[in-house]
């Protein structure tokens, strides 16, 4: 538990080290770098800079929420699908 403020971008790099959002975002193929850019962003564009420990715990169980439902990763996830769709489909011509 957090006794001071955590700056939000080393909160969120935290939180993905958790287990339950590694499962979620190691299916898909766009990099853990991009995904965190999105949600860092969310959270600074609504003014949220550091993480106080009050806040700990609804941001954690939110941060999986917003990855479920963000416009912006939910396109991200469906280019990255049709990119390897695509790749897969001229492998299987070339060969």
């Amino acid at each position: 538990m957090l006794t001071e403020p955590l700056p939000v971008a080393i909160f969120i790099d935290t939180c993905f080290e958790r287990k339950n959002i590694k499962t979620m975002t190691d299916q898909w193929r766009v990099e853990t770098d991009e995904l965190k850019s999105i949600i860092l962003s969310y959270y600074q564009e609504m003014g949220i800079y550091s993480v106080y420990p009050s806040l700990e715990h609804h941001i954690r169980r939110e941060i999986p929420r917003l990855l479920q439902s963000s416009p912006e990763v939910l396109r991200r996830v469906a280019e990255a699908e049709r990119r390897e769709r695509m790749l897969s489909r001229s492998r299987r011509l070339s060969d």
